[in-house]
């Protein structure tokens, strides 16, 4: 149950939909909802999810990084200024050009900012502030219209006079800073009276106000986060927005009738995120020299900026209590440099840190305890902020402290918290680095309501309603367990009895990797010598990955000890035949060694079982299995023996039988997208769930490892009826990897790439990362061409005679694939042919399916899956349907886990189905040739 209960508040926008822009310090971003999106459940406000950086990691924010051509026009933002940049200076071109990074921090002690201050650019070249910042807020509106006009494609014209904006600024600005952004965004084409200001702490205040309380993850506190709310009239709360540059540190008091009243100005400092990149470099900068680290720096931007965004996400994987050690891939170029400039290894470069690290294949490996020191600093002074601040008389009554804000997810930091302040409950929400720019979407839909009582009066704050939660125990708990990604998804059953259009469901948030953040986790499973779990997902593959580095060491090989098993799923598929497993298959790990099938899957079942147990007794404590209904997810074309085999894993896992669903993965999709609120053609206010009885409507699930196909007619009461059969096939996302390998074959041979995949095995994997990125960047508008950037160990490998090959092989490309530096660039026109046979195969069995008689008067289609975020197969699909409606709704990788939920919620939702086999009588008659002999 949340703080604030779905559709006890109203939304006060007259817009179609409230839209913020948080123009952060060190990233930014957009995030929105709709009045009706809000009443329902006032925390789900959607964010971008396209931003993608150079191969190293998905971001619902994108840098704050301005590029601009020497006429001051618009070049580029964010990773693509990055991109763009480096590129121009490696072909030295960026003369110029105006290039713009962490800008904001430049002002950091400019409380007073008018329209005549002036900023400098990263090579000092100066340009007005607020032309700067108008031409950011500008590209960062015009990518939310983008966003909000594909989610309703011919469905409505939406023009920027339909968005109530709502901008973010730091505390520490005052009015005539505020009335700057004011001028920035009417410079940018927001209009006066569709703009709203708001500070900081109070958007991150309302947003943790506004969560379930479930959600807020309270530690701290003897009250019991189960029996009461936290937020409360008379209560204070100290907000530290722990950002990228900066830690700012507000006090705000509720006092009532939905004001809040901010006790100190903002104190705190540049004690951000940023201050361990620094510690990162100055390391990089001791192990090199700096004569050798400024070289690289100057003239290998690129790969400079890769190791920055690849230490940007191996930083927030670091533990408070993790041993052993972290693995950093160092680029090829600074390699190359150091041995040029000092005739020295790496080996002998990494002596000087007294056995803290070592070199194996173009890899650190640094001892956790060492890693850790890089965060020493920022979190001493953090900390000290806040004690000294507990010390004023107006901070006796404060007992809780909303820790939000992007460095606010990272272990370490929340630990210093607990450690130095054990009796003060500390409040780190999910989303906490969303924190400001969910909640300044809740102030643009709450603003009438609100009143704040502090000297800066043109913000607003509320505080309506304070309720407590109710102990609820029935959950209904679903594991997609998928063919290359898995995850897990749940709601409480009385959130789910109201037939609404937001169904409110949660899914699993801490599956993070080294180079991705997912809600979502590789089938990846590793298991001890003698069978026991080990690991599982992105944990799995750096784990494994960890004990072939140890093994390279010391020149042995017990990881092949071990059992590795990838895409177990698609192991068990054969295209000449349907998938029907049983107790007695056996299934093969990446060495060759056997094991039941049911005893991988069981145990896989089990961890994601487990996960969700640990976050449900987090949010419930009392919480335990046999509270929960299990949903498990099966493709569309398993058989129904298959069906019962999961049936068994999942009972071997230790899963109740009596409270297990099986669901189909498209029949999931098909329930999710009858309930988010997706636009049909019809109107601007009718959804998917309200099609007329008699609608008839596909959905394409397109996934890690097939493409699953069915096409439902909506009867009675939003019930279903199945007009064919589920069907599909192998088309999925790893058809595009599998492409990938057979160009890289082409170009390294097959020999040498299978050594290479054997041999170095942290490596591929990594490589697929970047592709798994990349791919999504393929277009057919798009001429230019991706960057890879080769492991290291992939060119240690080669030799003389090995690269002389290569660069025979390259010619046959005329130019669109080169190798130089260790970076493989390749043409779009290149990348798009791995897509062909994928998008022609599922386009042909979608048009086979439509001919069908039953299928006529099948006008959309729904396209669902994580492979159906490629730009390449949805465009391919809505060439070849030009006359059909082609939806591909907003967290499309999500539709077949959120969909479970609810057919787990629902089993009885889909009334009639296609029988896959018919039965009958045969009976021989004696021969009659007056009948059969004519």
């Amino acid at each position: 149950m949340a703080a604030t209960k779905s559709g006890s508040v109203r939304s006060k926008s007259s817009k179609f939909v409230v839209a913020a822009i948080d123009f952060g310090t060190t990233f930014s971003g957009y995030a929105f909802a709709m009045p009706d999106e809000f009443e329902a459940d006032p925390p789900k406000i959607s964010a971008n999810t396209t931003w993608i950086a150079g191969g190293q990691l998905i971001s619902l924010k994108m840098p704050t990084v301005l590029l601009l051509d020497p006429k001051q026009n618009f070049e580029a933002f964010g990773y693509e200024a990055e991109n763009r940049y480096y590129e121009l200076a490696a072909d030295d071109e960026h003369e110029g050009y105006f290039y713009f990074r962490r800008f904001k921090m430049k002002l950091y002690n400019s409380t007073n900012i008018d329209r005549d201050t002036m900023m400098e650019d990263e090579e000092g070249k100066k340009m007005n502030a607020i032309k700067v910042f108008s031409i950011c807020i500008k590209y960062l509106m015009e990518q939310f219209m983008k966003t909000i006009k594909n989610r309703f494609d011919r469905v409505t014209e939406i023009s920027e006079k339909d968005v109530d904006w709502v901008l973010t600024v730091t505390a520490i600005w005052n009015n005539s800073s505020k009335q700057f952004m004011r001028e920035v965004a009417e410079m940018a084409g927001i209009k006066k009276d569709s703009l709203t200001i708001v500070l900081e702490p109070e958007a991150a205040y309302l947003f943790c106000k506004h969560l379930p309380i479930e959600q807020l993850n309270m530690t701290g506190a003897s009250l019991s986060q189960s029996q009461m709310s936290p937020f409360s009239t008379g209560q204070r709360y100290m907000v530290v927005n722990a950002g990228g540059v900066s830690v700012n540190i507000n006090v705000i008091e509720l006092v009532g009738e939905g004001q809040l009243k901010v006790l100190n100005m903002t104190s705190g400092g540049p004690r951000g995120e940023t201050r361990v990149d620094e510690a990162f470099e100055d390391f990089v900068r001791k192990l090199v020299g700096k004569e050798v680290f400024d070289k690289f720096k100057k003239t290998c931007a690129e790969d400079f900026v890769e190791l920055q965004r690849q230490f940007e996400t191996r930083k927030r994987g670091i533990k408070h209590d993790k041993n052993g050690k972290e693995t950093i891939n160092i680029p090829v170029a600074l390699t190359e440099i150091y041995i040029n400039k000092t005739k020295k290894t790496m080996d002998e470069a990494v002596k000087q840190f007294q056995g803290n690290l070592t070199w194996t294949a173009g890899k650190l490996r640094i001892n956790c305890e060492f890693v850790r020191g890089w965060f020493k600093d920022t979190c001493d002074n953090t900390v000290k902020n806040v004690r000294d601040l507990f010390k004023q008389p107006a901070m006796l009554s404060c007992k809780t402290i909303l820790l939000v804000g992007g460095f606010a997810e990272s272990p370490v930091l929340q630990q210093a918290f607990r450690d130095n302040f054990p009796d003060m409950r500390l409040i780190v929400p999910e989303e906490a680095g969303l924190a400001v720019l969910k909640g300044a979407v809740l102030f643009g839909h709450l603003k009438p309501y609100l009143s704040t009582l502090h000297c800066s009066s043109d913000c607003y704050s509320e505080d309506k309603e304070t309720s407590t939660k109710p102990v609820q125990t029935i959950i209904v708990a679903a594991i997609d367990f998928g063919s290359a990604f898995s995850g897990f998804a749940f709601a409480v059953r009385d959130d789910l009895k109201t037939v609404s259009d937001n169904p409110k469901i949660s899914t699993g948030t801490g599956f993070v990797s080294g180079q991705l953040i997912s809600h979502k986790t590789p089938i990846v499973l590793l298991l001890n010598p003698d069978k026991s779990f080990a690991a599982f997902g992105y944990a799995a593959e750096e784990k494994y990955s960890n004990l072939f580095e140890d093994d390279r060491e010391r020149k042995s090989s017990s990881h092949r000890s071990y059992y590795y098993f990838r895409r177990l799923k698609m192991r068990l598929y054969s295209s000449d035949r349907p998938m029907t497993l049983s107790r007695d298959v056996e299934i093969l790990d990446e060495h060759g060694k056997r094991m039941k099938a049911n005893e991988v899957f069981s145990i896989c079942i089990k961890y994601l079982a487990d996960e969700f147990m640990k976050l449900g007794r987090n949010r419930l404590p009392d919480l335990t299995k046999d509270d929960v209904h299990w949903v498990l997810t099966v493709p569309a074309i398993w058989s129904d023996s298959s069906k019962q085999f999961m049936r068994v894993a999942a009972e071997l896992a230790g899963l109740d039988g009596n409270r297990l669903t099986i669901a189909l993965e498209p029949e999931a999709a098909s329930l999710f997208c009858m309930r988010v609120p997706i636009k049909s053609q019809a109107e601007a206010s009718t959804t998917v769930s309200q099609f007329q009885e008699g609608t008839k409507y596909m959905v394409v699930d397109a996934g890690g490892g097939t493409v699953d196909v069915i096409v439902h007619e909506i009867v009675g009461d939003k019930k279903l009826k199945e007009l064919t059969s589920a069907s599909g096939g192998p088309w999925g996302g790893t058809m595009v990897d599998n492409e990938f390998d057979a160009f890289m074959e082409t170009i390294f041979g097959k020999d040498f790439y299978y050594r290479f995949k054997n041999e170095c095995v942290g490596d591929y994997t990594d490589l697929h990362r970047e592709l798994e990125l990349k791919k999504r960047n393929v277009n057919s508008n798009n001429d230019d061409k991706e960057t890879f950037s080769l492991p290291f160990a992939l060119l240690e490998l080669m030799d003389k005679k090995m690269a002389t090959l290569v660069d025979q092989r390259l010619q046959i490309y005329n130019g669109d694939v080169s190798l130089r530096s260790g970076k493989l660039r390749i043409a779009s026109k290149i990348m798009r042919g791995w897509f062909k046979e994928s998008c022609l195969k599922t386009t042909q069995h979608l048009k086979s399916i439509l001919q069908q008689k039953v299928c006529a008067g099948t006008n959309t289609i729904l396209l669902v899956g994580g492979y159906a975020e490629s730009p390449m197969l949805q465009s391919e699909i809505k060439d070849a349907f030009r006359d059909k409606t082609v939806i591909i709704p907003d967290e499309a990788g999500l539709a077949v886990l959120k969909g479970a939920v609810l057919f787990g919620n629902d089993p009885l939702v889909v009334v009639s189905r296609i029988a896959r086999c018919s039965y009958g009588i045969c009976v021989f008659r004696d021969f009659d040739p007056r009948i059969q002999g004519t």
